[in-house]
This record gives structure tokens, sequence and C-alpha cells, in this order.
């Protein structure tokens, strides 16, 4: 299992899962979107660069380049007027012991080589209503899909319930030149749902991970 990288395009299947990436379009830009066996879109992820002295009604962020690297999905999407900052995605599929799940990781990066700067990304999770945040997991009412965002970047990330979805704004503090801010959040699905306990479980081993040595 590995992606296939074709132009601004991604895809990657396993026997359960599909997960397709549009890294360059008109509405938003980039678009995650999570397939289950049946070809049922279980959720989206729309990402949108936002910044204060942008019009974001004329302006759209560039789609630089990207490339697979082992596990990995890395898309750059770089710095160019009227914007500010530039950011980088690694989205990361990752082997799961658990039957039936898929996991991915999602890695975020922002940097600005400008003395002024407040740089944020607001994401868009559509597809699930989801609960209210419990021991630091947001879950669908279905319990098939959960949101983990690893401790260390709490502080950064705000997440407010929004129809069928979330609303999730991360980064927004001021940026001094050639600083590199990041944080990264992890999807899970599930086939069937899942109890509260498996939900912290997973949680805890979401905090006590490593760093990955390719960031």
């Amino acid at each position: 299992m590995s992606w296939d990288l074709r132009d601004s395009t991604a895809q990657w299947n396993a026997p359960h899962w599909s997960v397709d990436v549009a890294l360059s379009q008109e509405s938003s830009q980039p678009l995650v979107q999570i397939h289950d066996s049946w070809q049922h879109r279980l959720l989206s992820i729309a990402i949108t660069p936002s910044e204060q002295q942008v019009d974001h009604s004329a302006a759209r962020m560039p789609f630089g380049d990207a490339y697979v690297r082992q596990a990995d999905l890395i898309a750059i999407f770089p710095e160019l007027a009227p914007w500010r900052f530039g950011y980088q995605m690694d989205i990361r599929l990752m082997a799961d012991a658990h039957p039936n799940t898929l996991a991915m990781e999602i890695w975020l990066s922002i940097q600005t080589s400008l003395l002024d700067s407040h740089p944020q990304l607001e994401l868009q999770l559509e597809g699930a209503r989801f609960n209210a945040m419990v021991d630091n997991c947001w879950t669908s009412d279905s319990s098939r899909i959960g949101l983990l965002i690893h401790p260390l970047d709490q502080q950064d990330c705000h997440i407010e319930p929004e129809g069928e979805g979330l609303a999730m704004r991360v980064f927004g503090r001021f940026m001094e030149k050639g600083v590199i801010r990041r944080m990264r959040f992890r999807l899970i699905a599930a086939l069937e749902p899942v109890s509260a306990v498996y939900w912290r479980d997973r949680f805890d081993e979401f905090s006590n991970s490593p760093l990955p040595l390719t960031t």
C-alpha cells in the first residue's frame, strides 16, 4: 500500500479504505477525502489559508510541489504575494494493529519570510456530526470517526462544531521571520462503532508517540 501521486492529485488504497487528495482546485485547497470499502465518503477535510492583510475572496494560495517519501505524501504551498506566508502538509497513513480501522496523521507547518505576519490555516471537516470533546478526543455521533490533537499543539488549535462537521483553526499567532511552526493531528476511522475506552487508548498512544525523524 502506497500513495499514487499524479500531478496535483493523490490516492491511497487499502482493503477497506481509500483516501483521495486534491491539492489544487477552485473552491478550496487541498481537499482530503476518506471513503470506506463501499465508496461511502466518511469525511472530507478542506484546508484554507487565512491572513489578516489578504483579501481571501481574490487570492488563492498557489500549489507548488508534491512528492511521496516512504508512507508520507508531502505537499508544498509556497509564500507568494499577496500571501505573507507559505505552508507544508504531510499526510501519513499509518500501520494500525486494530482490525478494520484507518489511522491517518496530518502534519501542518507554516513559515514566513516577513517581519509582520499572523498566518492561520482553517480546516473544515465535513461528513459526520461530532460530539463535544471527551478525554481529549472529538468523536462522531456514530463513534466511527475520531479526531485527536496532539497535547503539545492544542494551545494553537481552536475547534467548534459546525453543522455536519467541525470548524478547526490552527496557528494564528504573530510569527517572526524565519520561524517554523508545526502541529499534528490524527484521524481514525472504524468500519463499526467502537467504545469510549478505544478512543481514550488511541489518544494515549498518540500522546506518547515520538516525533517522526522525517519532519
